[in-house]
């Protein structure tokens, strides 16, 4: 931003200056318009999104990593709950001619209209 004139320590800046908070006498001056219009390309040109990408990336496998053994259990027992919910589905055969009424109507095929 800084080779456009503006003074933004961080790129996220620009989103909270007070200068362009909603009042109900706000009028948008020329200087919100040009800061609306030079942040994208900023924004592109510091590579922002990919480094938050790579940021939250970062984060989120740190996380895992740290929770390994909790996430593992979770995946087992939902894993097991998947397979009792298979096995008894399947045990129970199909649907009798009452429970037919409570599943989705079958999808509707394309229709001539100019009838």
């Amino acid at each position: 931003m800084a080779e456009k004139d503006f003074t933004y320590a961080k790129p996220m800046d620009a989103d909270h200056d007070p200068r362009f908070r909603p009042r109900p006498d706000h009028t948008v001056a020329s200087v919100e318009t040009a800061t609306a219009v030079a942040d994208p390309g900023c924004r592109t040109a510091g590579h922002v999104t990919e480094t938050w990408h790579a940021a939250e990336v970062r984060v989120q496998q740190e996380s895992i990593a740290g929770h390994r053994g909790a996430l593992d259990a979770d995946r087992q027992a939902l894993d097991r709950s998947l397979t009792v919910a298979a096995q008894v589905s399947a045990a129970a055969g199909p649907p009798r001619p009452s429970e037919r009424a409570c599943q989705a109507p079958p999808a509707r095929r394309d229709f001539d209209d100019t009838t």
